[in-house]
């Protein structure tokens, strides 16, 4: 099964509330303060999670295309210039590692 199609779209309607919607407003997740006698430190830092999970998700796609077209760019110089200085294979293998994490190939 495939995600819902991106980009989403975060609504902070109230200090209570904090939900994700796809474009046409269904709800994919929201959050709900819970009325507690402790600070509201966890749904703070819940809210925080969540706010990171939907940057991380609308922006993934650019961030793999940009990471594949680097690695791309770098390969095809080391292939031309017919070197691998030590420090360009390290960049290389760490960008592949991280472009087949996001594909989750890793």
């Amino acid at each position: 099964m495939k995600h819902t199609p991106l980009p989403w779209l975060a609504d902070n309607g109230d200090s209570e509330v904090w939900g994700i919607f796809d474009d046409n407003g269904a709800e994919l997740a929201y959050l709900i303060k819970l009325p507690s006698i402790e600070p509201s430190k966890e749904f703070d830092e819940s809210k925080a999670n969540a706010e990171f999970i939907f940057r991380a998700c609308n922006s993934h796609y650019d961030l793999l295309e940009a990471a594949k077209l680097v690695e791309g760019m770098f390969s095809v110089w080391l292939l031309d210039t017919h070197r691998s200085p030590i420090t360009m294979k390290v960049g290389i293998d760490k960008l592949r590692k991280a472009t087949a994490k996001a594909e989750g190939k890793e």
